[in-house]
């Protein structure tokens, strides 16, 4: 029974950003970061993690090379975070940017490993 229990994920739903978070520095891990990381790793970590993430909370209103009031911010995380908990554990990629009603081009080059990808809200 232990090694079940063990071998189970545990899904903890993300909980919503508020300004405070943005500018915690101590304690638990901030709500934001716990987003970004998600989103990292359903757009296949590494570079095209942080591509993946950039984009999406582009489209959704925060653009992290631009100086974005706090309240955007807050509402692209909040707006990710919201449909990853809808959509529960088995998230995917394609399933989070049709919950955001976001959509995509997907292309490649002849051998490239990579894909690009435009985000279209």
């Amino acid at each position: 029974m232990l090694s079940q229990i063990r071998n189970t994920p545990i899904y903890r739903p993300l909980g919503l950003v508020n300004e405070e978070d943005l500018y915690r520095i101590e304690g638990p891990t901030p709500n934001h970061l716990k987003i970004e990381a998600a989103l990292s790793h359903l757009g296949g970590n590494e570079w095209a993690g942080f591509t993946f993430k950039a984009r999406v909370l582009k489209a959704l209103g925060y653009d992290i090379d631009q100086t974005v009031a706090v309240k955007d911010k807050i509402s692209a995380y909040n707006q990710v975070a919201i449909a990853l908990n809808e959509l529960g554990p088995n998230a995917s990629r394609r399933a989070l940017l049709k919950k955001l009603g976001l959509s995509i081009h997907e292309h490649r080059t002849v051998g490239q490993k990579s894909d690009h990808t435009t985000f279209m809200s």
